[in-house]
């Protein structure tokens, strides 16, 4: 019997049937989770993931709700530029005043590329005033 993995992965209808050979099963097939988002390739171990990056920033002692007052109606401009596949914002739990985001990206230039337009549009300035210091961007290297 087959094995659906579309509702673990919220991606559409996709069956894995056990002992899979990529002889027998040479196409491309496209995840779209609400979360992640990957491509296998021919099932021959060819896989180009996201590119995902780590973003924190450290607010000034009480200003962490305000911050987020101003960040979270602007990331609908973040997820319409081109390569941004997601964007979730969390906050410390132990420290209201440290947000962080998740990033998911089709390549680190579409990301950089992004935070270019950030900082011509002034966005950077705008939350500047929130800001401890300056926010640390960490691109991650995926291991497996």
């Amino acid at each position: 019997p087959s094995i659906d993995l579309s509702i673990y992965l919220n991606a559409e209808l996709v069956f894995f049937p056990p002992n899979f050979h990529s002889s027998l099963y040479g196409k491309i097939f496209r995840f779209v989770p609400t979360d992640y988002s990957f491509y296998l390739g021919t099932l021959k171990g060819e896989i180009s993931m996201s590119h995902t990056v780590y973003v924190e920033f450290k607010c000034l002692e009480g200003k962490g709700s305000e911050f987020l007052d101003v960040l979270l109606p602007a990331l609908a401009d973040t997820r319409a530029f081109d390569g941004c596949e997601s964007v979730e914002t969390f906050t410390n739990m132990d420290d209201g005043d440290t947000v962080v985001l998740w990033e998911k990206w089709r390549d680190r230039s579409a990301q950089e590329a992004y935070l270019t337009w950030r900082v011509e549009t002034g966005m950077l300035d705008l939350i500047g005033g929130f800001m401890a210091g300056a926010p640390a961007f960490v691109h991650l290297d995926p291991k497996d």
